[in-house]
């Protein structure tokens, strides 16, 4: 422990985004993911955050209604994944 506040680890302040989205708070949590959230042994490959970023986008497009094809495709147009979050694996194009 550095003695900083063990809240601000960027495992625990991932955790509160999803918490904050399954309680119904996308506001909440997309102002956690702006502020910005570090996992320092996160690896290539790894989904958590890119998962995250889409599902609070998909929820706040959707607002209380279904998520749908359309309502993914809107969030991805209107709230594209920042290249800080992106940990995807892609073949060379």
């Amino acid at each position: 422990f550095d003695g900083g506040d063990p809240l601000d680890d960027g495992r625990i302040r991932l955790l509160r985004a999803r918490t904050a989205l399954a309680r119904g708070d996308a506001p909440a949590a997309r102002a956690l993911l702006d502020a910005g959230i570090v996992v320092a042994d996160l690896r290539e490959g790894e989904e958590e955050l890119s998962e995250t970023w889409s599902a609070v986008a998909e929820r706040l497009v959707a607002g209380d209604a279904e998520i749908t094809d359309e309502v993914r495709a809107t969030a991805r147009a209107e709230h594209p994944l920042p290249a800080r979050y992106d940990f995807l694996m892609r073949p060379d194009s």
